[in-house]
């Protein structure tokens, strides 16, 4: 994990460094010039996002099984689109796919999948603030998502659905191209089978 936060604060010092002029939803657009972009209130911009994605489950159990080996969770996949709306708040629809390997007592020497589709809205929160704020975006957000965790030997199913929080942070390095950083967790009034997770992806404008 300490990898993960490693990696994701140097993405995050050195894109700002390379931008040549971002696109951030202060001033984003699809085609021609930034200054007309919200001449009509109601236009929504779209962008896709795909990203690498670690996830783990917030249970005494899960980090003793991580500890000694008997789970050993790898590298995962998230797929996103949104519109941004009113320059300041997106809709977004995403899919996550995470693989372990198993060696536990329910599920022996086998591999489980845990995946889902999330539906949230994030607030972008930087106050206009001239090219900064066109440049670097965070943001919080909420919503929902339906997921689950399966092993593909033996029967051993789980719901982990739930409402979920997030924050993060998207960089725009050039106009419709901006990278993105999210940390999310489920919330335990939702949930049984609470879990965090960290993404970091590329995002493009459509």
């Amino acid at each position: 994990m300490k990898k993960h936060i490693l990696l994701i604060g140097l993405i995050l010092v050195l894109c700002p460094v390379l931008c040549r002029g971002g696109s951030g939803p202060g001033q984003l657009k699809l085609w021609g010039d930034v200054s007309d972009n919200y001449d009509d209130p109601d236009r929504g911009i779209t962008s896709a996002t795909l990203g690498a994605f670690w996830g783990s489950f917030l249970n005494g159990n899960y980090f003793a099984n991580k500890a000694d080996g008997s789970i050993v969770p790898h590298v995962g996949f998230s797929a996103s689109g949104s519109v941004v709306l009113l320059k300041r708040v997106e809709l977004e629809l995403s899919y996550f796919n995470q693989k372990y390997d198993l060696t536990t007592v329910d599920a022996p020497d086998t591999k489980a999948t845990h995946s889902g589709v999330a539906g949230g809205v994030n607030l972008f929160v930087l106050p206009p603030l001239g090219k900064v704020s066109n440049i670097l975006c965070p943001y919080i957000g909420a919503g929902y998502q339906g997921s689950g965790l399966s092993a593909q030997k033996g029967d051993y199913n789980t719901v982990t659905s739930g409402f979920f929080a997030k924050a993060g942070l998207r960089v725009y390095v050039l106009r419709g191209l901006n990278i993105r950083a999210e940390y999310m967790q489920t919330l335990p009034t939702s949930s049984n089978k609470l879990f965090r997770t960290i993404s970091v992806g590329v995002g493009v404008i459509m």
